[in-house]
């Protein structure tokens, strides 16, 4: 069975990839639970200087696995809680506190908690065709993998609650224009682009790259994403929320 997180190490350079692409990607437990392996053993290998995180199959992440996420929010705030967001902040604890710098390059779909995921990066990279947005309001959900908190750190909170309060999607270009992304490139020009961003980035002394990467986290406060979780569990475990979970699923 092919694994669903796959690693390549090549030189100063980790490629983590997403790799379920028959459902583009979404994420599962076992996605949580590998991505986290594997970002531990990263943690601690002094030969990488830089993390890319990216889908397999020419798409970056479509979100959660809403089947298993049904489930568990039928099962109560316990099962929800314990089985899909404990994991979901630990992989953004861990995500988000890695000591090298870490790069989502994004093609295809970057939705909802797939945009998340994104977000706990410290570089977002698209192609000018990429498609991001939180899009949680259009299935009548809220956010719950930190979207209200990442999304305001990079383009400000009135930006941030039009998104997140529309559900649209936005391109590349534009999400590097608002500063959603760092950059975005035409298709042909994106792997070129990259390679050049993590040479430079490599380049560096890391024990100065670290530091600045510990300095510039304080600005981040992961209770307030915890916060939101916790809002998202009560709201996705109520009889309203379990009768959309149960139509979006069937339908």
């Amino acid at each position: 069975m092919e694994d669903v997180v796959t690693l390549e190490v090549e030189g100063a350079v980790a490629r983590i990839g997403l790799n379920r692409p028959s459902k583009r990607n979404a994420y599962n437990r076992a996605v949580l639970a590998r991505l986290d392996e594997v970002l531990a053993s990263l943690a601690d290998d002094e030969g990488v200087g830089v993390v890319v995180l990216f889908g397999q199959g020419g798409t970056f992440c479509s979100g959660g696995d809403l089947v298993e996420v049904r489930g568990l929010a039928h099962g109560g705030q316990d099962d929800l809680q314990d089985g899909w967001f404990d994991p979901l902040y630990g992989l953004t604890r861990r995500l988000t506190s890695l000591p090298v710098p870490t790069v989502a390059a994004v093609r295809g779909l970057a939705l909802a908690g797939g945009l998340e995921l994104a977000m706990c990066c410290d570089f977002i990279v698209t192609s000018d065709d990429a498609r991001l947005g939180d899009q949680h309001i259009n299935a009548g959900l809220i956010p719950g993998g930190g979207a209200t908190q990442l999304l305001a750190e990079r383009v400000g909170r009135q930006r941030a609650m039009e998104l997140i309060l529309t559900g649209r999607r936005v391109r590349g270009q534009e999400a590097a224009a608002i500063g959603l992304a760092l950059w975005s490139a035409a298709e042909d020009e994106f792997d070129a682009r990259l390679e050049d961003f993590l040479s430079t980035l490599t380049a560096k002394r890391p024990a100065a790259v670290e530091a600045v990467k510990l300095l510039m986290s304080r600005t981040f406060d992961l209770e307030d994403v915890r916060a939101e979780m916790a809002v998202a569990v009560r709201d996705m475990t109520s009889p309203p929320t379990l009768e959309l979970l149960d139509s979006f699923g069937n339908g």
